[in-house]
């Protein structure tokens, strides 16, 4: 008959520090914060920084996904740095944006 011996507590306790560490680091994103950060940078030209706010406020928040100004910024940003074909894209997105809200109202 095999015998199993547990770890002991120090390693269990460390797996579970490591665990929900990593889980701790994922902080949610912060649509206002992204958006107006994204607007800022591309403003000055800083386009690839830009990029990466307006990307992250658009594609990983509920209220991004269905905000007409931070996709017509996203995809100015975009065509900024020659990512023409992604601007068109979010423009399009956009155009769907504005028909459903007439839609509703």
């Amino acid at each position: 008959m095999r015998t199993y011996r547990l770890p002991d507590r120090s390693l269990l306790l460390a797996l579970f520090i490591v665990l929900l560490s990593g889980t701790a680091m994922a902080a949610p994103v912060d649509f206002s914060q992204q958006y107006e950060r994204g607007k800022l940078l591309s403003q000055q030209g800083m386009y690839l920084e830009a990029v990466k706010a307006l990307e992250q406020a658009v594609m990983l928040t509920r209220r991004g996904k269905s905000h007409f100004g931070a996709h017509i910024y996203l995809a100015q940003a975009l065509w900024k740095v020659g990512d023409v074909s992604r601007a068109k894209e979010l423009i399009q997105k956009a155009k769907k944006i504005i028909q459903l809200r007439r839609r509703i109202w």
